[in-house]
């Protein structure tokens, strides 16, 4: 035989052999691509997701050096949550005059519109920006132009900036159109600008952007009004300027206008005390709006959760990071976790090939003694095997990419939310890549196998023997083997247990008591846009109206409106104080709840029990000083030794009753203290709390309640729509799906990883009892039973599964820590999970086992004999 030439042409020849000697063994072959297309298909959709949401750098000029500005608390542990607060808007004005390190600043409050002059009311998720954003962003108009500072200080904020998707949708894409009015929450916007396709901020479901007008939101710079509101905020580092240096400078900076305020403060007590008025005014007031514990973080929404907060303010201290890496955050160990598993999907599949190679190779050593005897070489033999390694992986990464493709879409459809940028997920050219080192990687890793047994092989003694290893390297290869089968069933355990670890936090966090009705329950967000309906007897005979007719509805049993729907994304936290009870000189010290601004037949709609007292009425209503509910836990933490019904708190009104507590904010987070006003009866000054308000409708089939519900507004009023119509049962469902997510493809991996192990041992058990075939009949023509064949058969690979799952309990218990922070009351060393996944895999391990052993019984001991 001659030898390939070398180059191109050789390389040719050795494949064109390499695929004449594959295709003679249609089985090996076949097992041998696919488990690499699991490997590989399972690793590049996992880099093409990790690729997407958190290498991609985002899509603006030099993303790098936009950052996310925020205030923390080092002195207050809770409010140290990353991502949890904002940076104060009235910090952004002076920080755009005074600012040498920060090129551009601009705060952002998403807005959801109703967008009226089409066939009916829509909603569009709307965003008010500051107009400094597009200049920080970098992205041009596609038509059109962006809002100014000079347009907005003076008055002129009534403009709009369409998305390209809103831009076509509503103006049919003509630009001509520009400069025409769109009716936004009964207002006329002026359209004056387009963005480009694919600008999205903050997030993909974004249709138009409107100037953020700091008066509006009632902000004054008379220190004794001073309000706060604490916004999501980006800027563009100066060239040249790093994250410490402005940094630096906006520590300087606050501490620079905390003494300007303080200064103004005492300056106005003082006068208001030369005029003989009593000091103090207002107490201070907070309003945070941004994600909540748990929430996501980045771009997102943030504008779902609000934080209100009256009384003193702890000192901050400023907090810049990557925009980039500020989104990625709450997902980084979910990332890392999944990155693992991936990685160890994708040995466990080389190893198997290995095996399948090694025993492929025992069986051809004939053959290469042959084909070394006519002239090919030691060396053109190892060529022709890396040629066949080489084919092999082609072929496996091939059929891996069409995995990797139709798993991507799969995820994508199966997108939980609220993981950033999963909508643009694609197998990108990086990802190509990817799977070509893949490729590349995994030919090395099997290829060295059959090439260390031809190095070690003395291929001319093998002509004239009837095939099988020279004595002595039969134990080093069946060692290379049974190690192989104990990395691969330690790697599948490791993933197991994770996978079982997750399932089990999962079950746990969806079997938590909410504290209110989950079936049978219907809930949507009803939006009044102040300038129709200001905060006050117009918007609350809305309310009532709309109420009514629904209570009316047939199959409901109560109806109810509250301003968050559980599970909410933040919280509205009032400091309080009980009539006729000093308050504690500490601030810290001072009781704090939550806030929910409720009307009449919420409690009953919820199914949340009234424990003493009485419900919200129709007396809740007008001047009268208002009624206040408590949930349990509150009216312990204020009246633990007395009936809190009957006392009264500090600027709120008289306790009616007491409720049970509830965990508003979802399955993960803890009940929190909460304290409930009647919408009749809620303060002026707290209107952005319940500008928009959740309805809540308990009926037989709340699915078919919808078509009325709608229909009972639009007779009401038909310029406006509800937002997030769906059943309690959908809602909750959404607050969990990322948990639920992750223990899905890791349960995919996991179940991916035993049968890749399984089906090794199958493998290599089948190879040993082919190769002892005449000792079997030698053992059974001497009287052995075939029940002692069995067993004999069975534990050869039963002592390797008990090997691996050795090491592979001890490889979880070290990589504990990765999945830890992912778990919600389940402990990452759970007995159970470690135990029951174990035996999971033994006992699959014992049928693997069986099925070849049982075919070693079934040799007859003459056919077995006949070639000695």
């Amino acid at each position: 035989m001659s030898r390939p030439s070398p180059g191109f042409s050789g390389l040719a020849l050795d494949l064109r052999h390499a695929a004449r000697s594959l295709t003679r063994q249609p089985g090996f072959t076949l097992a041998a691509t696919v488990a690499l297309a699991l490997g590989i298909g399972a690793s590049t959709a996992t880099f093409s997701v990790l690729y997407s949401v958190a290498l991609r750098p985002l899509p603006w000029p030099e993303a790098d050096r936009v950052v996310a500005l925020t205030e923390v608390f080092p002195e207050d542990p809770e409010r140290q949550v990353r991502g949890r607060g904002g940076f104060s808007l009235t910090n952004v004005r002076e920080w755009r005059e005074r600012s040498e390190t920060i090129d551009g600043i601009s705060a952002y409050w998403p807005k959801i519109y109703t967008l009226t002059g089409d066939a009916e009311p829509v909603r569009v998720d709307g965003v008010r920006v500051s107009p400094d954003l597009f200049r920080i962003l970098r992205v041009p108009v596609a038509a059109g132009r962006v809002f100014t500072h000079e347009e907005v200080e003076g008055g002129e904020t009534m403009l709009a900036v369409l998305s390209q998707r809103a831009f076509r949708r509503h103006l049919a894409g003509d630009a001509a159109r520009l400069g025409q009015p769109l009716r936004l929450d009964g207002e006329h916007f002026t359209v004056i600008g387009v963005m480009p396709a694919g600008f999205d901020f903050p997030d993909a479901e974004t249709d138009l952007w409107v100037p953020l007008d700091w008066r509006a939101l009632g902000l004054s710079d008379d220190p004794m009004e001073h309000r706060e509101i604490a916004l999501p905020v980006i800027g563009r580092l100066a060239q040249g300027v790093s994250l410490e240096q402005a940094t630096d400078e906006g520590n300087r900076l606050l501490q620079a206008l905390r003494g300007e305020r303080e200064e103004r403060m005492q300056q106005r007590i003082a006068a208001m005390e030369r005029e003989g008025e009593t000091g103090g005014g207002a107490p201070g007031m907070v309003i945070r709006r941004g994600p909540g514990p748990g929430a996501d973080t980045g771009p997102g929404r943030p504008g779902e959760r609000r934080m209100m907060t009256l009384g003193g303010r702890p000192q901050g201290v400023m907090q810049l990071e990557s925009l980039q890496e500020r989104t990625l955050e709450p997902f980084r160990p979910a990332i890392r976790v999944l990155a693992g598993a991936v990685l160890l999907v994708f040995l466990i599949a080389c190893a198997n090939v290995i095996n399948l190679l090694l025993v492929r190779g025992v069986h051809r050593q004939r053959e290469l003694a042959t084909r070394s005897a006519l002239g090919a070489g030691r060396a053109g033999l190892m060529r022709t095997l890396l040629a066949e390694s080489l084919l092999l992986s082609i072929c496996g990464g091939a059929l891996g990419v069409l995995l990797a493709w139709a798993a991507v879409r799969l995820v994508v459809g199966l997108d939980p939310g609220r993981i950033p940028r999963m909508d643009e997920v694609a197998l990108h050219p990086p990802v190509l890549w990817f799977a070509l080192g893949l490729v590349l990687l995994s030919a090395f890793l099997f290829g060295t196998a059959p090439l260390l047994q031809v190095s070690l092989s003395r291929l001319g003694s093998l002509l004239g023997r009837e095939g099988g290893p020279i004595a002595g390297k039969a134990t080093v290869q069946s060692w290379v083997r049974g190690g192989l089968v104990v990395s691969e069933t330690a790697l599948a355990l490791v993933l197991l247990i994770g996978a079982g670890l997750l399932s089990r936090s999962f079950l746990r966090l969806t079997a938590v008591d909410l504290g209110f009705d989950t079936n049978g329950v219907l809930t949507a967000y009803l939006a009044t846009p102040a300038a129709k309906y200001p905060p006050g007897p117009a918007r609350l005979q809305l309310h009532e109206s709309l109420l009514e007719q629904v209570r009316a509805l047939p199959g409901v049993r109560a109806a109810g409106m509250v301003n968050f729907l559980p599970p909410v994304a933040g919280r509205v936290v009032l400091t309080l104080n009980v009539e006729g009870r000093p308050q504690p000189e500490n601030p810290e010290e001072v009781p704090s709840a939550d806030l929910r601004v409720a009307t009449p037949g919420y409690l009953a709609a919820s199914g949340i029990p009234l424990l003493e007292g009485r419900d919200f009425d129709d007396r809740d209503r007008g001047e009268r000083t208002s009624a206040v509910l408590l949930s349990e836990s509150l009216a312990k933490e204020l009246f633990p030794d007395e009936s809190a019904v009957g006392r009264r708190l500090a600027q709120f009104g008289e306790i009616v009753g007491v409720v049970g507590d509830v965990r508003a904010q979802g399955y993960e987070q803890d009940v929190q203290p909460t304290f409930y006003l009647p919408l009749g009866q809620a303060p002026a000054m707290m209107a952005p709390i319940f500008d928009r308000m959740g309805l809540v409708v308990s009926a037989d089939d709340p699915e078919a309640v919808a078509p009325g519900l709608r229909a009972a507004l639009q007779t009401l009023d038909p310029e406006l729509a509800l937002d997030e119509v769906q059943t309690m049962e959908q809602r909750l469902a959404e607050s969990v799906a990322r948990p639920r997510f992750y223990a899905a493809v890791m349960g995919v991996f996991a179940v991916l990883a035993l049968l890749l192990a399984v089906v090794g041992l199958y493998g290599v058990l089948s190879y040993v009892v082919t190769r002892r075939t005449r000792e079997t009949g030698v053992r059974m023509a001497l009287g052995a039973a075939r029940s002692q064949v069995v067993g004999s058969a069975m534990w050869s690979g039963l002592r390797l599964v008990l090997l691996g799952v050795t090491l592979g309990v001890a490889g979880a218990l070290a990589l504990q820590r990765f999945v830890e922070s992912l778990l919600y009351q389940v402990e990452p060393t759970d007995p159970a999970t470690f135990v029951g996944l174990s035996a999971v895999l033994l006992a699959t391990s014992v049928v693997a086992s069986l099925l070849p052993a049982r075919r070693a019984a079934a040799v007859d001991p003459v056919e077995a004999l006949r070639h000695e």
